[in-house]
């Protein structure tokens, strides 16, 4: 008798990978269904996983018979029409599928829409030749320009930056405002006058503080990320970026650097604070709002105060970030803003 296969072997297939890539490859719109708890009796089995079209229709792999493939087929359909992933439950047996048989289990599904990349309508960079740093944000971001008949001033990359940011926040119906004035906070933030950026110490080590050293790197900024166990190899290579592997106390922040905490550790608003204490002249907080609103009570502050500090949290601007990268790009979006020239508001609206 062979060995029975290790958890996943037998089910993530090969040619369910390759499709995987080929449909990425000729920008198409579909589903990966990947069953994730099964209870009872149910043909599939954990790990089982599926690709749906944008039809629903399934184009290769197995999530179980067909009852279930036509339920998780229509799943796919929905996830891709609300361009959110969802995890749905197939009640094998209840017959909720009409078809008269009850297979005597129950199947929960992950399914994960997957599109080709987002356009956006930008207008001329002029010079001409800055369509590259055009090209370049786009690229990092998955997304694709289309051109209108309009020009901007592509003075730096920080200029470049900032108008995706404005086309992105156009594209998505989003405000391009700061987060902490969109977010509901127990606080209202007062304008502060801020300088422009040159350097950078970022609090924490995950693909948002990844994304965005390469972000502020390519700004030119001197960048300095610190976490208790950094693995460098994820961030810039060069001088523009320094990593300490220290621990998250006591951090040492100064007057001419932005302070960005993104650790997601319980110090994380002690942090904040001793930023703010130390004059840094502009402090991102990379959490939810909730998180935000804790930390301003244990500040000391209360419901309707307004707030007069160089501090923006939740982090970025309103621009609908969907993934990390994302994320990274709405806080430097908002970084460009002041590197560029300063502002009173360094949203890019």
């Amino acid at each position: 008798m062979g060995q029975c296969p290790r958890f996943g072997e037998a089910f993530i297939q090969p040619q369910v990978l390759d499709l995987l890539v080929e449909l990425t490859r000729h920008r198409k719109t579909f589903a990966v269904a990947t069953v994730i708890e099964v209870v009872g009796s149910a043909s599939a089995r954990v790990g089982s996983r599926a690709v749906f079209d944008d039809r629903g229709v399934n184009v290769c792999g197995w999530v179980g018979g067909g009852c279930a493939e036509q339920f998780v087929g229509d799943e796919s359909v929905a996830a891709i029409a609300e361009r959110e992933p969802r995890v749905v439950l197939a009640d094998l047996d209840d017959e909720v599928f009409g078809l008269g048989v009850a297979c005597g289990g129950t199947m929960r599904v992950f399914i994960e829409p997957h599109f080709p990349p987002e356009k956006i309508e930008l207008p001329h960079p002029v010079p001409a030749d800055c369509i590259r740093e055009v090209s370049y944000v786009l690229e990092r971001l998955r997304m694709e320009p289309v051109w209108t008949d309009d020009s901007f001033e592509a003075r730096s990359l920080a200029s470049v930056i900032v108008r995706v940011a404005r086309a992105i926040t156009v594209a998505r119906c989003a405000s391009g405002e700061a987060l902490r004035d969109v977010r509901r906070l127990p606080v209202r933030f007062a304008p502060v006058r801020i300088p422009p950026l040159r350097k950078a110490i970022l609090v924490g080590q995950s693909r948002i503080t990844e994304a965005l050293a390469r972000w502020l790197v390519q700004l030119r900024m001197e960048v300095l990320a610190i976490a208790p166990a950094m693995d460098e190899s994820r961030f810039p290579a060069g001088d523009g970026c320094r990593c300490l592997q220290a621990g998250y106390a006591p951090i040492t922040f100064t007057d001419d650097a932005a302070a960005v905490v993104a650790s997601h550790h319980a110090t994380d608003p002690g942090m904040v604070e001793q930023a703010l204490r130390a004059g840094s002249p502009y402090v991102a907080f990379v959490a939810s709002p909730k998180r935000v609103a804790d930390a301003l009570s244990s500040f000391g502050y209360t419901d309707g105060d307004e707030v007069s500090l160089p501090l923006f949290a939740p982090a970025g601007i309103d621009l609908d970030a969907r993934n990390p990268e994302e994320i990274a790009f709405s806080i430097a979006a908002q970084i460009a803003e002041l590197h560029e020239n300063g502002s009173d508001s360094p949203a890019p609206g």
